[in-house]
């Protein structure tokens, strides 16, 4: 396994992992995790897929209604709730 080579990546994607916090280290230890079949996960029970009535559908893109909902989201982006 070749370990990852951020120098190679494009300018804007080296941007993105940097402006989150990406790890090369963390991240090529849970890579080496996951080629070797050791993978730790930490759902207990039957995962199954949402059922129809568990998504709620967004108004529309442009609507009053989004735009609600996008001002709402901010806000407690910028109060830290979420």
């Amino acid at each position: 396994m070749e370990p990852l080579d951020i120098a190679q990546l494009p300018p804007p994607t080296r941007e993105l992992l940097d402006r989150y916090g990406f790890d090369v280290e963390t991240f090529q230890g849970l890579r080496a995790k996951l080629l070797e079949g050791r993978v730790d996960n930490l759902a207990r029970g039957q995962i199954e897929p949402a059922a129809a009535s568990d998504v709620t559908l967004l108004p529309a893109l442009g609507t009053t209604e989004r735009a609600s909902l996008v001002e709402q989201g901010e806000v407690l982006i910028r109060q830290g709730s979420v």
